[in-house]
């Protein structure tokens, strides 16, 4: 009886700053926050703490908090619904002026060794 032999294979876990690291096009999440607060000035309100940052602004205003009015929880869901949307535009901007630069070689070796290593690649982009 011949047994099959399992082939481990590599994860690499990617965080937000690969990306940045990529391109220094592509913003990390409070330099997409400040854009952001830019471009929707007077359509929505940006009211982030001292202490909070844009991705825990956001969150909260997905979450619908059981001590406000229905109609407040919409509001603020409707307002991350528009800065999503505006998320998506600024991303697919900077990844065309990303893409019209050849892309550092230290990826495509990092790309190439991946593959051979038939590695599973997971990232939070």
């Amino acid at each position: 009886m011949i047994e099959a032999q399992s082939h481990a294979r590599p994860v690499y876990v990617l965080g937000a700053g690969f990306s940045k690291a990529i391109s220094a096009e592509m913003p990390v999440t409070n330099e997409l926050g400040l854009e952001l607060k830019k471009r929707l000035a007077g359509e929505v309100t940006f009211s982030l703490r001292d202490d909070q940052t844009f991705e825990d602004w956001l969150t909260l205003q997905i979450t619908p908090l059981p001590f406000l009015a229905g109609f407040a929880n919409s509001r603020r869901s409707a307002d991350a619904a528009r800065v999503i949307a505006e998320i998506a535009k600024v991303l697919d901007e900077r990844v065309k002026e990303a893409s019209q630069r050849e892309s550092p070689r230290w990826l495509r070796q990092l790309v190439a060794v991946w593959d051979a290593e038939q590695a599973a690649v997971l990232t939070f982009n």
